[in-house]
């Protein structure tokens, strides 16, 4: 059980420091989706994104390289329930043809339910390491191991969510030509 555990813990690691990684990579991008949620001044929008790309590095360093204690929990927590609040009232305003600005692989061209569904499950496995009391204590080749497993599992998820773009707009560019 406990290798299960580390590696939910490692994959959550891996998926934030991808996001805070396309962030920083993308920055202008990522500016441009925050301003257009309508929810902060722009003046704020720079600061925001900051702090945002600094709380998920230190949520990545935290599930990685330590044991998932309150603090890392409760950082990840907020930062969930921000991007989905945001998410979630723009749904309801309305407001769907924006980019989601998750980042990396998680990235969606336009809101959707789909999203929050997402980000409570991901909300929901970061409590697994949490609630799972016992301390692990693992091997430097399996840590290895489940960050190759992990690393895969993402880019497994990757490729399926670009097979399926892929297929919704092969589908539009044959209505057109039809």
């Amino acid at each position: 059980m406990s290798y299960i555990v580390y590696m939910i813990q490692v994959t959550l690691a891996f998926l934030f420091i991808t996001t805070a990684f396309d962030k920083i990579k993308n920055w202008n991008k990522h500016k441009i989706s925050i301003s257009q949620y309508k929810l902060l001044p722009k003046r704020f929008i720079t600061y925001f994104l900051f702090l945002m790309v600094v709380s998920e590095l230190m949520i990545a360093i935290l599930f990685y390289f330590f044991s998932v204690n309150i603090f890392s929990v409760s950082l990840l927590t907020v930062i969930i329930l921000i991007y989905t609040s945001a998410v979630f009232i723009n749904l309801i305003r309305g407001n769907t043809e924006i980019n989601c600005g998750c980042g990396s692989f998680l990235e969606n061209q336009e809101l959707n339910y789909g999203i929050v569904i997402r980000n409570i499950f991901i909300l929901g496995l970061a409590f697994i390491p949490f609630f799972y009391d016992s301390p692990i204590i693992i091997h430097f080749f399996f840590k290895l191991f489940f960050s190759l497993c992990s690393v895969n599992v993402l880019i497994f998820i990757s490729i399926i969510k670009e097979t399926r773009l892929f297929v919704v707009h092969s589908k539009r560019i044959y209505k057109v030509i039809e």
